[in-house]
């Protein structure tokens, strides 16, 4: 449960939460809303209008996004034994790309990082936390 709610905050903190202030809040849709508008169209004829903007930092939000919604999703459906085994390791690639983004954000240069930045990384730590403790399986005896 508690993967479903982080991958869930870390998805809107990712997507919503406003990134960077260049005069005004530059937020997650800026970055990855392009491909966020291609994904639910179903448009992929021009790939290289379906990629994220703003270079390296674009992309790491886009995938962030897309692999925390992927991760509540495989977090929702865990009872299935299969699905169950690999819900963790989702869980915990989604967490490394909000912290990977997170440090992208920081090493942009002098533009101040605003609170989005900063709740995709501390979310994707503890998403990364939470699945972690789950790789081990539980414990019988």
């Amino acid at each position: 449960m508690i993967r479903l709610l982080l991958s869930l905050a870390l998805a809107v903190g990712a997507y919503f939460g406003p990134w960077l202030d260049l005069g005004g809040e530059v937020t997650g849709e800026a970055f990855a809303g392009v491909t966020a508008d291609c994904v639910l169209t179903g448009q992929f004829e021009k790939e290289e209008a379906c990629l994220p903007e703003g270079g390296l930092l674009g992309h790491l939000v886009a995938v962030t996004t897309a692999l925390a919604l992927l991760s509540a999703l495989a977090s929702f459906l865990g009872a299935l034994p299969v699905i169950g085994r690999i819900a963790p390791v989702i869980a915990i690639l989604a967490g490394l790309g909000g912290i990977l983004a997170f440090v992208a954000a920081g090493l942009r240069g002098f533009e101040p990082l605003l609170w989005g930045a900063f709740a995709t990384g501390g979310f994707g730590f503890l998403l990364v936390l939470a699945g972690a403790g789950r790789i081990g399986g539980k414990k019988t005896g």
